[in-house]
C-alpha cells in the first residue's frame, strides 16, 4: 500500500475523497491532513471526535479498479479492464508515467484520466 507523501497528495482531491464512505469499505488507509498516520487498515471503525474533513482516503489498488469497472461498464472482466490501462499505458501516459513511483499512483492517473479527463503535472491534477 501506497502511504507515500505523493500518493497522499494525488488523493487529496474532491473526486477521491467525494467518494469516500468509510462504512462501504471494509477496509481502508486515512491520513490527517498534516500527513499524520490516522491508522493502518482500519476495520469497519470510525474514528470518534474526527472531523471527516480533516482526513485524507487513501484508496488500496483494487478498490481504484473496482471503480473503475463502473466508468465504462466492463462489467467484471478484468482482461478488459487491463486491455484499456495497456493501452493507456501505450498511448496516452507517457507524459505522466516519469513521476509516478507506486502501482496505486498509476492506477490512481489511469482512473483520473478516464473518469476526469484529468492528469497529475507532479504537484496537482490539471484538466487534459
Amino acid at each position: 500500500m501506497d502511504t507515500s507523501k505523493t500518493y497522499i497528495k494525488m488523493c487529496d482531491c474532491p473526486e477521491i475523497q467525494g467518494q469516500w464512505n468509510p462504512k462501504n469499505f471494509t477496509s481502508y488507509h486515512a491520513y490527517h491532513k498534516r500527513l499524520k498516520r490516522v491508522g493502518d487498515f482500519i476495520y469497519g471503525i470510525q474514528w470518534e471526535n474526527s472531523d471527516r474533513e480533516e482526513l485524507i482516503w487513501l484508496p488500496r489498488q483494487d478498490q481504484i479498479q473496482k471503480e473503475f469497472v463502473n466508468i465504462r461498464g466492463i462489467g467484471s472482466k478484468g482482461y478488459t479492464l487491463v486491455k484499456y490501462f495497456c493501452e493507456w499505458l501505450i498511448s496516452d501516459s507517457t507524459d505522466v508515467m516519469y513521476d509516478l513511483s507506486s502501482m496505486e499512483q498509476i492506477w490512481l492517473a489511469f482512473y483520473m484520466h478516464e473518469k476526469h479527463k484529468k492528469i497529475w503535472d507532479g504537484t496537482k491534477w490539471k484538466k487534459k
